[in-house]
């Protein structure tokens, strides 16, 4: 028996509402959710609630939709079927979805979408993907963001949540992931609207390969890339690092005697940014505190060099390494606490999708966020500790 769209489309949603009651992996009740600001992580070696955590979370987020308000998302991969259930449920009750993928691994689950939403991006709800990255069109370019916004969810209204994670079976129970969540702040939920809308164009062929844009809103700093170039001067990450100060960092800032402390969680590094491992070796010789944690066999041996360089005044960064088994970190963040910019009492958090690769830096649609905040790097930091105690026991 043939089956026109449409019946596959009620077919699908009637699936998704029996769903309800079939525990973590699936759908996610959302009865009085409101999303707030903060950190979620998720951790791959403990029970379903605390691999799915992130998933979950957007789940809930997309159930407490109300209709005619609007879910905008775009990640790199997908393979989570009530993940795409959740969406469908959305749409069929009245929300607008709209999808940006990468068409790196076009699965059933996304295939699913399709059907259900289409693919006209003038109509309310749509999934799409994009070839060679949204708006560089370089070869091999990817969109690698992870966002997840929702004009309205529960209460709450401008929500806005960066990822390291997509929505796979493999990033909720093989590697270590974290997402943050800002409410109600409108310039960088418009940043991101806009940003999104910038990746549909770019679908349609209105590339933009000079792309980079710096938004600052309350103690938010959003960067979003490509960004064009050849050298260190137009390297984000490097540019950061050369804020930080070594010394003098205020009380209850950076360790007991002053120095600044630097947080590395890390899933890409290739050796076209190695100027980023030789500024974070040259800051910890300066008398910072530098702490790497990443997953040493797939890191370029030119990294490693640098990172452990030999004839410096102190010892050189600490270089943990997380891979063990089938698990790994897929985090894409780094922690400043201490003296950054003048700032003698500076605890910021960086994260986001962004990798240190070349890729991630000069094509890819990436995202990263600087958070301004003792309690966001509180979060963090007590992640980071767990995530030393796990490399720590390998």
């Amino acid at each position: 028996m043939q089956c026109g769209r449409w019946t596959v489309f009620f077919i699908v949603c009637a699936i998704a509402l029996c769903l309800t009651s079939l525990g973590p992996l699936t759908q996610v009740q959302a009865a009085g959710f409101n999303p707030v600001t903060g950190a979620t992580f998720n951790n791959p070696t403990g029970t379903p609630e605390q691999q799915y955590a992130i998933l979950n979370q957007l789940k809930r987020s997309i159930n407490a939709a109300p209709r005619g308000s609007v879910i905008r998302m775009a990640f790199f991969s997908l393979s989570v079927q009530s993940f795409s259930d959740t969406l469908i449920a959305a749409h069929a009750r009245g929300v607008n979805v709209q999808l940006i993928m990468d068409n790196h691994d076009i699965r059933p689950q996304w295939t699913s979408l399709q059907t259900a939403l289409g693919a006209d991006t003038k109509a309310r709800s749509f999934a799409i993907t994009c070839t060679n990255g949204c708006l560089s069109g370089h070869a091999g370019a990817l969109m690698h963001a992870k966002l997840y916004l929702f004009s309205t969810s529960g209460s709450a209204k401008k929500v806005a949540t960066v990822s390291s994670a997509n929505p796979t079976y493999a990033q909720a129970t093989s590697a270590f992931n974290n997402a943050y969540t800002v409410v109600g702040d409108t310039e960088l939920y418009n940043s991101y609207y806009h940003y999104f809308n910038d990746m549909v164009s770019g679908s349609r062929g209105k590339l933009q390969p000079d792309y980079y844009r710096v938004i600052k809103s309350s103690i938010y700093t959003s960067y979003l890339f490509p960004r064009p170039g050849h050298d260190v001067s137009k390297d984000t990450i490097y540019s950061i690092l050369s804020n930080v100060k070594c010394s003098n960092a205020a009380k209850g800032y950076g360790t007991t005697n002053g120095k600044t402390v630097i947080q590395v969680a890390m899933l890409e590094w290739t050796k076209a940014r190695v100027d980023i491992a030789k500024k974070l070796w040259s800051l910890d010789d300066a008398g910072c505190r530098v702490e790497i944690i990443t997953n040493v066999p797939t890191i370029d041996s030119e990294i490693m060099a640098a990172l452990q360089k030999r004839g410096g005044r102190h010892s050189n960064p600490t270089v943990r390494d997380a891979v063990k088994g089938k698990y790994h970190v897929h985090h894409k963040y780094f922690t400043i606490n201490g003296n950054y910019a003048g700032d003698t009492s500076s605890k910021l958090v960086f994260t986001g999708s962004h990798n240190f690769t070349n890729q991630g830096l000069r094509y890819n649609n990436d995202i990263l966020l600087k958070i301004r905040s003792n309690s966001a790097y509180q979060s963090y930091d007590d992640n980071f500790s767990q995530l030393r105690a796990y490399a720590a026991a390998r």
